[in-house]
């Protein structure tokens, strides 16, 4: 539970602040409703400021504070123009806990966009302590370790898509729960 103020200005090179409180943990408790004592309640808090550094770049800084650890979180997107080709953006994103049990992770991927088939593909790693004693916090189909991953989706027809999702770790030093993973999803929108 937690509040977020953001602000997006219309023009110039600030694009975004954001600012949010809540609290982060119940995490058995999948009922909002008796969660919702926990409204006055605040171990997390979150700064963000994004910003355009010209036409084709974006970028955004952060820190967190998550119960005790606080987190520096840095990205950066760079879209590539129409005359290149088969590339259509360049992505990196890197995290640093600096307080409490230290540890860093990264992502670098890069998007190509072929007629029908869009796929991005790139390495990421994310240390064995990012988290929470449940699991990692940034989704279930990264996990924690290094691995390489990839995302595909083309599109049949404009109401009828096949997606895939790839990851493989590698140069891992600790016990994790997935080493390979591999999904299909089919999506159609008859609207």
């Amino acid at each position: 539970e937690g509040e977020r103020v953001t602000i997006r200005p219309a023009t110039g090179w600030l694009k975004q602040v954001a600012v949010t409180t809540g609290y982060f943990g119940d995490y058995r408790e999948p009922n909002v409703f008796k969660r919702f004592d926990r409204m006055d309640d605040w171990n997390y808090g979150q700064a963000l400021v994004g910003f355009g550094l010209g036409p084709r770049i974006a970028a955004s800084v952060d820190y967190s504070h998550e119960d005790g650890r606080d987190i520096l979180r840095e990205g950066i997107n760079f879209r590539l123009p129409p005359t290149v080709k088969l590339f259509t953006q360049i992505k990196f994103e890197a995290y640093q806990r600096v307080s409490g049990v230290e540890g860093n992770g990264f992502n670098a991927s890069a998007d190509v966009r072929w007629q029908r088939l869009v796929v991005t593909g790139g390495v990421m790693s994310v240390d064995r302590f990012y988290g929470s004693p449940l699991g990692p916090f940034n989704g279930d189909r990264y996990e924690a370790g290094t691995r390489w991953y990839s995302i595909g989706t083309f599109t049949v027809i404009p109401e009828l898509t096949v997606q895939w999702f790839h990851t493989q770790a590698f140069a891992t030093d600790f016990p994790i729960n997935i080493q390979k993973r591999f999904d299909i999803v089919v999506s159609f929108n008859p609207t």
